[in-house]
């Protein structure tokens, strides 16, 4: 499920990582509607796209992505909208899993992804529906085209980007402990990209991304030699490059993190990384693990008295429950106390041999697992 989820992150931050849009301007002129004559031929400019936009999505399960796309193109010279534009763009896809917080347990992270493009190069050119509709559609992703534009552009492009997978979980109950994952990806690929303009508002699509919606932005017309728009773009997406090499360089040498408490019963010594092993100190044989367990984190006390591991699974919350209450509840002699509240169940046990032993299940609203499972003994 983790590689899954991984990889899924690893595809956005390729294909999150889109490219170019337009921004519109006051300019209402298509091309060819205005015939010019020796006595009224309007004055050349640069003619520059600009966007710079936060769309939020909402998708099925929950969670909330905001994809926001900065990108700046500029035409040199000519009379209208029409020609050749040169620019470059940044993509950024964010996910924030702490809404998902509950009185049982608190998420953090979840991820960043970049893309950048380079060297942009489209040509705007008349408005054709039919070209426009089909261009990079798959299937029905893509949004409909209901609207009688003026002029557009279609082209593949390939961004490049990297993202930060670091979702988090820790328990708010004494002994749940905490985890998570912290790991980096990167890659390139090719996406399509349609342009359409109409009254100066420029409107960018990525048919083969689910955002939701197109980007808007404005074409605007500025003096010959002004360059004051593009620059301040390009000020904004070289700003995006140093925070995507920081977020990059925060994930890297994470893979297994040590964690050392001094206090208590002895140095507390624990461990936070994927696939970990199962300490010797934890008693399996009393306490069981579901096999097809993936352990993120684990600590124990000096003296190993206190012992804790937690862990994801692909099973659901009722699997999960169904497994401990079959497999360990259903043979104690007392009834533990049980505390409940939305995704979260903890039962605090009583058993022979044992000072308390404690198991909390809950849904793992980042996706990264199904569910997630903390069990703590006290010998």
């Amino acid at each position: 499920m983790k590689r899954r989820y991984l990889a899924f992150l690893q595809i956005i931050v390729l294909i999150l990582v889109s490219i170019i849009s337009g921004c519109g301007k006051k300019n209402n002129i298509k091309p060819g509607s205005i015939e010019t004559s020796p006595g009224n031929e309007l004055p050349e400019c640069n003619w520059v796209m600009k966007v710079d936009q936060t769309i939020p999505k909402k998708y099925d399960d929950g969670t909330t992505v905001e994809h926001t796309l900065v990108f700046i193109a500029e035409k040199e010279g000519g009379t209208d909208v029409t020609g050749t534009y040169h620019g470059a763009f940044c993509l950024r896809s964010k996910l924030d899993i702490s809404e998902f917080s509950n009185e049982g347990v608190e998420y953090t992270g979840g991820f960043d992804a970049y893309g950048f493009g380079n060297d942009v190069t489209f040509d705007i050119v008349a408005y054709d529906a039919q070209k426009f509709a089909k261009f990079g559609r798959i299937g029905d992703t893509g949004n409909p085209n209901l609207i009688d534009y003026e002029t557009m552009a279609a082209f593949a492009h390939e961004i490049t980007g990297s993202a930060l997978l670091n979702p988090y979980v820790g328990g708010r109950y004494a002994g749940m402990g905490s985890g998570g994952i912290n790991a980096t990806g990167s890659g390139s690929a090719i996406i399509p990209v349609k342009i359409a303009i109409k009254s100066g508002k420029v409107h960018v699509d990525f048919p083969t991304l689910d955002i939701g919606s197109m980007f808007e932005g404005q074409l605007i017309e500025v003096p010959l030699g002004d360059n004051s728009q593009y620059k301040e773009t390009m000020d904004i997406i070289e700003a995006m490059k140093e925070a995507s090499k920081n977020s990059d360089s925060a994930g890297k040498d994470t893979g297994s993190a040590g964690i050392s408490i001094p206090g208590g019963n002895g140095e507390t010594k624990g461990q936070t990384g994927t696939n970990l092993e199962i300490p010797d100190s934890f008693p399996t044989d009393d306490v069981p693990v579901i096999p097809d367990a993936k352990i993120f984190n684990f600590y124990e006390n000096g003296r190993k008295t206190n012992v804790a591991i937690m862990f994801g699974t692909d099973k659901s919350f009722d699997e999960v429950l169904e497994f401990y209450q079959e497999n360990f509840i259903s043979k104690l002699e007392k009834e533990p106390e049980k505390k409940e509240s939305e995704g979260t169940i903890m039962f605090i046990c009583e058993m022979e041999g044992y000072r308390n032993v404690s198991i909390v299940i809950m849904e793992d609203k980042s996706k990264t697992y199904n569910s997630i499972v903390a069990l703590e003994v006290l010998k």
